[in-house]
């Protein structure tokens, strides 16, 4: 097992103390959030100690299995392998466990196509500019302050098990444009001050093993937009604003930035056993308000938990607020811890995010095995077109449950349906 320090000029933890397997363990902090980041090839043991008396604890996901015991001001538990896990206790804001397995493929950090930034100093790169061919790679144990970005690369890695920390200046994390063959992978992303993946008409990306915590209005997790063939897996992701989010659009200021247009069709986008938390603004798994193509389809959400969608968040939201036709949408294998607003939200829109003057489409939509927690608090769902000509059609629920009960039809769902017709329930 390898714990990670934190290096100097790291914020500390006021709240948490932590042991890794009996050894104490440096505990970062956000603001928003504490967390700890190590690597073990097996099982370890975590012992969070606070100082009152701990009155309530949860670890989430719940899928995970973990049973946490209380003695007096130290919860206890066992990570069974390498996973990420939210520590909830009553009072204190949640600590985040990243356990990873142990770091592959690292690359020679004398290669002159590697940017390689080593443990246990902060690094300040302002804006770093990836080629064709090259690695970005930070060690666990190491920081980087600033953000990257690459236009017409191709065969590109980010990765590493350190910590890219973004609130050096005003700027989305990573930003990658018009990208081909990439993969994102095992960093931790902290203090964003807007958007942190942003991926701008790329094909072929993979975003595996990324943790976030973006406490910020506007901190998107990972943002898809105008791409094809993407996958996102085994993530983390924390945000105060949509977690995952499907778009077609050309960024606000993008000519005064140099940006390319990124209003292209988007196809086969996967997002696969990840654990996903809203604070607050954006929603849960988001596709739209932006949809300025004629082609959103092959959308596939499948083996997630939503630990919680706090305050405006949807779980489940189609935003079309543009001319696209957005279809076969697949949700599957979905596990909702908590949610306070809409668990689903899908609408043809005309929004103050809108820049195409005519209406689009929503089809085929499926939900299929979701597992929520019982909707005591009467929290509605929607499903509305824009007219009689921009509907939305053919919206599958099968198999979706509140606690034993399964939906049999919308009032189980408190919804409310405006220009759609083929809902079914099975």
């Amino acid at each position: 097992m390898i714990a990670y320090a934190i290096p100097p000029g790291v914020s500390a933890s006021t709240q948490f103390r932590v042991r890794l397997d009996g050894v104490p363990v440096d505990v970062a902090s956000t603001g928003k959030a504490d967390f700890v980041t190590l690597a073990t090839a097996g099982g370890v043991r975590v012992e969070v100690t606070v100082p009152d008396a701990v009155r309530k604890v949860d670890v989430r996901p719940h899928s995970k299995g973990v049973l946490p015991v209380v003695d007096g001001h130290t919860v206890s538990f066992t990570l069974t392998r390498p996973m990420h896990v939210c520590v909830e206790i009553t009072g204190l804001p949640p600590l985040f466990v990243f356990a990873n397995p142990l770091p592959a493929d690292r690359p020679d950090p004398r290669d002159p196509a590697v940017h390689y930034f080593a443990a246990g100093a902060v690094h300040d790169v302002g804006t770093l500019r990836l080629k064709s061919g090259e690695t970005l790679y930070i060690e666990g144990g190491a920081v980087v302050r600033g953000a990257v970005h690459a236009v017409d690369a191709e065969n590109i890695r980010i990765g590493g098990q350190g910590i890219m920390d973004g609130s050096a200046f005003a700027a989305r994390v990573v930003t990658l444009e018009h990208c081909r063959n990439v993969i994102i992978e095992d960093l931790v992303l902290i203090r964003p001050s807007t958007w942190m993946i942003v991926l701008g008409a790329c094909d072929q990306v993979v975003v595996r093993n990324i943790k976030e915590i973006g406490e910020v209005v506007c901190s998107d997790g990972v943002d898809v937009v105008g791409c094809r063939d993407v996958l996102i897996e085994d993530c983390f992701l924390a945000n105060n604003d949509d977690c995952v989010v499907i778009k077609a659009k050309e960024a606000q200021g993008a000519q005064a930035r140099g940006e390319r247009d990124w209003r292209q069709n988007v196809a086969r986008v996967r997002t696969r056993r990840c654990t996903l938390l809203n604070w607050g603004a954006g929603n849960i798994m988001e596709i739209g308000f932006e949809l300025q193509a004629d082609v959103v389809e092959d959308i596939v959400f499948e083996d997630i938990d939503v630990i919680g969608a706090h305050v405006y968040a949807a779980v489940f939201s189609i935003h079309n607020g543009d001319r696209a036709t957005v279809r076969n949408v697949r949700y599957e294998n979905i596990r909702v811890e908590h949610y306070w607003n809409k668990l689903v939200d899908f609408r043809i829109l005309n929004s103050r995010y809108s820049r195409d003057a005519e209406r689009g489409q929503i089809r085929d939509v499926l939900l299929k095995n979701i597992r929520c927690v019982p909707n005591t608090h009467n929290t509605p769902s929607l499903i509305g077109g824009f007219d009689a000509t921009h509907t939305v059609e053919n919206v599958v629920f099968q198999d979706v449950f509140f606690g034993e009960r399964q939906a049999v039809d919308g009032d189980d769902l408190h919804l409310f349906v405006k220009q759609a017709k083929g809902i079914v329930f099975q």
